[in-house]
């Protein structure tokens, strides 16, 4: 998850945006696997050009969440 986490971060770094990993994964992270999840929570502003790369991603909106394509958030 933290690979799709980065691979993220790389598309949206053109237009000025870092993702900031809150939630479970974090912890996940901070915990060396103690815990687990089944998503990844970001903090990022909300602009056009975020909704642009993350569909280019073949990442699909559902209300202010996003998701795999055909996955559902």
């Amino acid at each position: 998850m933290l690979e799709i986490a980065a691979v993220v971060a790389a598309a949206l770094a053109p237009v000025g945006v870092r993702p900031v990993i809150v939630g479970g994964l974090a912890v996940a992270y901070w915990t060396a696997g103690t815990y687990v999840t089944s998503d990844i929570d970001v903090v990022m502003p909300h602009l056009a050009e975020v909704d642009e790369h993350l569909a280019a991603l073949g990442f699909e909106p559902e209300g202010r969440f996003w998701g795999a394509a055909g996955e559902g958030a």
